[in-house]
C-alpha cells in the first residue's frame, strides 16, 4: 500500500464516518415487527453487518418499534453483533402511540411518557447511542406551551445522561 492510497482509504473512511443509514429507508426489507411479505428477510440483529456488508456504512438510525425486544439480554446481544462489524447507532427515533409523545396532556399521560423516554434514555446509554429522536405528536397553537415543558422534561434527563435529542418539524398546523 502506497502512502496514496493510504491516504485516500483514509479519506474515503473519514467520509463514510459521516453518513448514517436509516434503518426506516429499508423498511421494505425489514422483517422485524413488520407484516410478513417474501421480501422482508432482515432481521434488526443483522442491521451492522448488512450495511457494513452492502454499503461500508458503520453507522445506523433505528425506529424504536422495529426493536423486537427491550430486554437487556436482547440489548447486549444486538450491542455485541454491531460491535463485531464495528456498527452503532447513533439515533434512535421515539415512535411511541398517540399519548406517550412530546404532545401529551394528561397528568397521568404526561408522568407515563416522561417515563417511557426515560427507559428509552436508558437503552440508548447502553447501545452508546448519543441522540434520540423525540416524536413531538401534533404542535398546536393551543398546546404550545405544554409542548415545550414536555420537551423541556425530557431533554433534561437525557442531557444529564449525555444524549442529545432532536425533533422534526412534522405534524405543523
Amino acid at each position: 500500500s502506497t502512502p496514496r492510497r493510504t491516504r485516500a482509504q483514509s479519506s474515503d473512511d473519514a467520509r463514510r464516518a459521516r453518513i448514517v443509514i436509516m434503518m426506516f429507508g429499508l423498511n421494505s426489507i425489514v422483517k422485524t415487527n413488520m407484516p410478513v411479505a417474501p421480501g422482508r428477510t432482515l432481521e434488526l440483529m443483522d442491521i451492522g453487518q448488512f450495511c457494513a456488508d452492502h454499503f461500508k456504512i458503520q453507522n445506523v438510525e433505528l425506529q424504536s418499534n422495529y426493536f423486537p425486544s427491550t430486554e437487556m439480554s436482547w440489548l447486549r446481544d444486538f450491542k455485541t453483533t454491531l460491535d463485531r462489524t464495528k456498527s452503532k447507532v447513533v439515533q434512535i427515533n421515539l415512535e411511541f402511540g398517540a399519548g406517550l409523545n412530546m404532545a401529551a396532556e394528561s397528568p397521568s399521560g404526561r408522568l407515563q411518557m416522561i417515563d417511557l423516554h426515560r427507559v428509552w434514555i436508558d437503552k440508548a446509554v447502553f447501545l452508546g447511542c448519543t441522540r434520540l429522536l423525540l416524536n413531538q405528536g401534533i404542535p398546536t397553537a393551543e398546546n404550545k406551551a405544554l409542548l415545550i415543558s414536555n420537551y423541556q422534561a425530557v431533554a433534561s434527563i437525557a442531557r444529564a445522561k449525555g444524549i442529545l435529542v432532536a425533533s422534526e418539524n412534522r405534524n405543523a398546523p
